[in-house]
């Protein structure tokens, strides 16, 4: 097979592997890579956190607690609530890494959660 005809082939192949992805599939993965699992947990996103006696909130329904800029100030420690930081690490990455991972985030929502203290937000 002549390299021009393998090269379009693989493109192709690329281009609907691609399009069949998950859009938010991203998020997840970031969420993983920075070890946020350590302390939480997203149920509807199937992650638990790796240390069971942490008191972390599960991070389901977030949405309705917050927008992504005022997540995004959570994560980056540039927002306090009463005065106080809300999350103990700062998130460590790039503002696209984090958007991709604020989206994935709020988009965890399910009604099985609403007003469970452990679903809330700190």
């Amino acid at each position: 097979m002549p390299r021009i005809v393998r090269a379009l082939v693989f493109a192709a192949s690329a281009t609907l592997l691609l399009s069949h992805a998950p859009a938010q599939a991203g998020g997840k993965e970031i969420f993983l890579s920075k070890g946020c699992n350590t302390c939480h947990s997203v149920p509807t996103g199937k992650v638990q956190r790796l240390i069971a006696s942490e008191k972390a909130p599960d991070l389901v329904n977030l949405a309705e607690r917050y927008t992504a800029l005022e997540l995004t100030a959570l994560l980056r420690q540039e927002l306090k609530i009463d005065g106080k930081e809300v999350h103990k690490r700062q998130f460590k990455g790039d503002a696209e890494l984090l958007a991709q991972m604020v989206d994935w985030l709020l988009a965890q929502t399910d009604d099985r959660f609403k007003g469970a203290k452990r679903a809330e937000a700190p």
